[in-house]
């Protein structure tokens, strides 16, 4: 077990094997389990650090790239979109993520008056 994170109303536990879900829903049948396999929307690879959730509610992991897990489902599988050198990274040696509350173009919201 590497890291433990409540996003939404799960459990997710990053481990050097994938990202096992535990949530209400599933206590009956046990974990959603996330791995990498020979599929380009799986994760891209087991090993991960802590997911994030950004400002917009989008989910993402690192190692091996930069994992955006996509929305999906109940009874659909996780499928993720990973960002690495052939998107344009100079690495995929990425090894943590930061949320900001930029927009796409870079502008930050107006900040209040004190």
């Amino acid at each position: 077990m590497r890291h433990i994170a409540w996003v939404g109303d799960a459990w997710w536990y990053g481990t050097t094997s994938g990202i096992s879900i535990a949530d209400n829903a599933l206590a009956s049948r046990g974990f959603d389990n996330l791995t990498h396999r020979d599929d380009p929307t799986s994760l891209p690879q087991n090993c991960t650090s802590p997911v994030l959730l950004d400002p917009q509610g989008q989910l993402w992991s690192t190692f091996g790239g930069l994992a955006k897990l996509m929305p999906h489902s109940v009874g659909e599988p996780w499928r993720s979109h990973t960002v690495g050198i052939a998107q344009g990274l100079n690495s995929d040696k990425v090894s943590d993520a930061l949320a900001t509350t930029t927009d796409a173009c870079g502008s930050a919201p107006p900040m209040a008056s004190p």
